[in-house]
């Protein structure tokens, strides 16, 4: 692996680091304030390949001017990279053909995660107004546990995520909070009850109220489910 080959990877490198945040797939690795940083990099990056290639090319026009130059330069060449190298290309070129799929119920089983409690019972703002209105799993969770002034009772509360099931044939609407990146990220879920279970790892918009009887157990008796396609930014 000689210089270009080197630009040719870092062009590789780079390509896909800028395709990743301008089409919304660096949402499944990283939070959404990461765009910024990382069309940054992925321009550096090209623009080190461009100052690679411009520098082979110079060294090239050199040595058709002076025989001594040429044999200097492939004495210098004698140093390659060994051709293993080139196994770095193997997953670029995978991210480039294959879109990548976010974390989905094998990873939600073995992240799942709990609300804490809170320090001191809070009143929280009532939700807006209208119904249905939806509301993240951990406001669901949060309210439905913590929540003195009880304003989920009597509305009709819409949650989106994606099912997971337990071989009993309970469901649960899930999706997965992440603090900087997917490596991190830790799964909630809500019991949903009333309707039958959709296929595991649909995306579904599920519509019910809050079973007031349950506070320990937050559940969600559905009325309407509805399958819909994931959404733009899948982490929560």
């Amino acid at each position: 692996m000689n210089r270009s080959s080197q630009a040719v990877v870092l062009l590789l490198v780079g390509a896909l680091v800028v395709r990743q945040a301008i089409t919304d797939e660096y949402l499944h690795f990283v939070n959404p304030w990461m765009r910024s940083p990382l069309l940054v990099s992925g321009g550096l990056l090209i623009a080190l390949a461009a100052l690679h290639a411009a520098t082979d090319w110079r060294t090239l026009l050199s040595q058709a001017a002076s025989d001594d130059e040429r044999a200097q330069d492939h004495s210098e060449r004698g140093h390659e990279v060994p051709r293993a190298a080139w196994l770095l290309v193997a997953p670029v070129l995978v991210f480039f053909l294959v879109a990548p799929a976010e974390l989905g119920s094998y990873a939600a089983e073995r992240r799942l995660s709990e609300v804490r409690e809170p320090a001191q019972y809070v009143a929280m703002r009532p939700l807006p107004p209208g119904d249905p209105v939806r509301v993240t799993l951990v406001d669901f969770l949060v309210r439905s546990e913590h929540d003195p002034g009880r304003s989920l009772a009597g509305r009709e509360i819409e949650l989106v995520g994606f099912v997971t099931s337990k071989d009993d044939g309970s469901w649960f609407v899930t999706r997965f909070v992440m603090g900087c990146c997917a490596a991190d990220a830790t799964a909630y879920r809500v019991p949903v009850e009333g309707v039958a279970a959709p296929p595991d790892e649909a995306w579904v918009e599920v519509i019910g109220r809050w079973d007031e009887g349950r506070p320990a157990r937050p559940t969600l008796k559905a009325t309407l489910v509805r399958r819909t396609e994931p959404p733009r930014r899948p982490y929560e």
